[in-house]
């Protein structure tokens, strides 16, 4: 699986930050990270309503059948139309709610993986 936070790191060290009319910015979306999210079983988005690059990449996991687990700090605004391309939307507190919720869903069986690629087990 891949974290959004990976994928960030990689638009840091670009220093690409949400400039959409940036060359750089749509080489890197389309080479790197569309790759790296199609080629993942999960992906994981710390949610932040004022970063776009997050819902550009939570667009393409949806459109490649990408699970996306989105988390979202207690008060953030999630659209319903973001709610919509995610698999499951989590609102916590500390980032132990996260790690629980996690867990719980690995243990239900509930944590669902991109078709096109392994299972977890």
């Amino acid at each position: 699986f891949i974290t959004f936070e990976e994928l960030n790191s990689e638009f840091d060290k670009l220093n690409i930050h949400n400039n959409v009319d940036s060359k750089e910015y749509d080489y890197f979306i389309t080479k790197y990270i569309f790759a790296k999210i199609i080629s993942s079983d999960i992906m994981f988005v710390k949610y932040d309503e004022r970063d776009l690059k997050s819902v550009i990449c939570i667009d393409h996991a949806f459109c490649h059948n990408v699970p996306v687990y989105l988390f979202a700090k207690k008060g953030n605004n999630v659209t319903k139309e973001i709610e919509s391309l995610c698999e499951k939307v989590i609102y916590y507190n500390e980032i132990n709610d996260v790690i629980s919720e996690i867990k719980k869903l690995m243990k239900n069986g509930e944590l669902k993986t991109n078709p096109n690629t392994l299972k977890l087990q």
